[in-house]
């Protein structure tokens, strides 16, 4: 699996983080005004950064994709981040519209008949990755660090050794929940047939405890994991079905993620 680079950015004013559970559905979106001639100018001057990102995405397709329709999905998110950026968050446009450009391309590839089974894991553990990676980049650690289930204003690191350590095992719980789902979410046999008994049972004692983990998190976050690494849903779709936005599903998402990272830890010390 490959992500992008990590960057620590500047840290944005937050509030405090409400439990995404205890949310109401989120109300209709209003349609978007005109873009303003800075956002006009943000999209014409980053298409080379779309069409760079599509390319690196197209290499690895399992089956052969219309370069053009990757684009396209690709403009989907610059202009998305052309409208939601925020000059005051500490963020460079360039990174921010990076991790929404490569999410539209992804979100495309996932409405596709083919994007379904083992052959795709590592595609869909791309997704994922830079799903948590862009929720990462746009909030303050100690916003979105506060635990699936914790109490909102719970203590959290704020040091880049500390971001750095939450965003690698949390990447770690993406690899290991994509490997278990192209495994077919199975809590038994080997991940390899050609690895020993002993090497065999142990993969499979480990996977039937991250799926324990799983079931352990609280409802809605085991829902949208479930949704998200076992059934190939997007965020999108996931967060739906558990009556929250994209975006309340994006940061559960990385809550889940940094308790299973924890969990894992543990597991394997």
């Amino acid at each position: 699996m490959t992500a992008a680079t990590l960057v620590r950015p500047a840290s944005p004013p937050a509030g405090p983080l409400s439990s995404p559970g205890s949310l109401s559905s989120p109300g209709p979106l209003s349609s978007p005004g005109p873009l303003s001639p800075l956002q006009q100018a943000q999209i014409e001057s980053h298409q080379g950064l779309v069409r760079s990102i599509a390319l690196k995405v197209a290499v690895k397709l399992p089956v052969a994709v219309e370069l053009d329709d990757l684009i396209g999905y690709g403009q989907i998110g610059l202009m998305q981040a052309a409208r939601g950026f925020n000059p005051a968050a500490g963020v460079q446009f360039a990174t921010y519209a990076y991790y929404r450009i490569r999410g539209s391309i992804y979100d495309g590839i996932g409405k596709m008949a083919w994007f379904s089974g083992a052959r795709t894991a590592d595609l869909r553990a791309d997704r994922a990755a830079n799903e948590l990676l862009r929720q990462r980049a746009e909030r303050r650690p100690d916003a979105e660090d506060a635990d699936a289930g914790e109490p909102a204003g719970a203590p959290a690191p704020e040091s880049d050794a500390a971001w750095l350590g939450t965003t690698g095992r949390s990447l770690t719980a993406v690899f290991l929940l994509s490997q278990s789902a192209a495994r077919g979410g199975r809590r038994s046999d080997p991940v390899d047939p050609g690895v020993g008994p002993a090497d065999a049972a142990d993969a499979a004692e480990f996977f039937a405890r991250l799926r324990t983990l799983v079931d352990e998190l609280p409802r809605d976050a085991a829902s949208l994991i479930h949704d998200v690494y076992f059934e190939g849903r997007s965020l999108k779709d996931a967060g739906a079905r558990i009556g929250i936005s994209r975006g309340w599903a994006s940061r559960l998402h990385a809550q889940a993620l940094a308790r299973l990272g924890r969990e894992i830890r543990r597991t394997l010390a």
